[in-house]
């Protein structure tokens, strides 16, 4: 199986290392775990179907926005 290392200051290893604990793993489980459950960049299934679904008198929809030209 590859290995890779990172690099973490002593807070981030600290709070992996608390979060494996709790979570029953060893720290190279829990980050195993984290990557792979983590989004692709993709919107979670039936996101979509949130739009519209809380009624709020407060709500003001915002104006469109015209698109800005790119520069190349």
């Amino acid at each position: 199986m590859p290995q890779v290392t990172i690099y973490l200051d002593k807070k981030t290893e600290q709070k992996a290392r608390s979060a494996a604990k709790r979570a029953g793993k060893s720290l190279s489980g829990w980050l195993r775990t984290v990557i792979e459950e983590a989004p692709e960049g993709e919107w979670p299934a039936d996101f979509d179907r949130l739009f519209g679904s809380i009624r709020d008198e407060r709500f003001v929809p915002p104006e469109r926005l015209k698109p800005e030209p790119v520069e190349d």
